[in-house]
């Protein structure tokens, strides 16, 4: 979509827009940021919170690891939690990436974002890791850095 619309017309995604309501928005920035430290040897937790049937074209369980592993240029050890579950020790883990939340409530998803901040884990969600993947990360945040919430 970003190649189709021009670049002076904000855009964003659904995933971004419940990472600034449900979360916060500058701490995702900034797990995003350390995609680019990821090796083999990464252990990373993909956690949506909703339980759905997965399809072949899944975005946790299909494309995002397809991402990672074209970061990285192999496949590093991904655990998938799903719905209510979610582990208790996030310190295994050298980076969470989250869904958008759009099925939990604030605090459920405050409770999971501070257990990463807490124990110094990189925590982003899907729309800001495509954003980052994509190299469109800016302007999709661009429409959140007017200061008005």
């Amino acid at each position: 979509v970003s190649k189709l619309v021009p670049n002076n017309i904000d855009l964003t995604s659904y995933s971004i827009i419940f990472a600034r309501n449900k979360g916060d928005l500058n701490t995702f920035i900034s797990g995003a940021k350390t995609i680019d430290k990821l090796n083999k040897d990464s252990k990373i937790l993909i956690s949506e919170a909703c339980s759905h049937n997965v399809s072949h074209e899944d975005i946790g369980q299909v494309k995002i690891p397809n991402m990672i592993e074209k970061i990285i240029g192999s496949k590093p050890t991904i655990d998938h939690y799903m719905g209510s579950d979610y582990p208790s020790n996030v310190k295994d883990y050298d980076l969470i990436i989250h869904c958008g939340a759009c099925m939990i409530n604030e605090a459920a998803m405050t409770s999971r974002l501070n257990k990463a901040v807490d124990n110094n884990i990189p925590i982003t969600n899907y729309g800001i890791f495509i954003a980052s993947f994509t190299g469109i990360l800016e302007r999709a945040i661009r429409p959140f850095s007017r200061g008005d919430k």
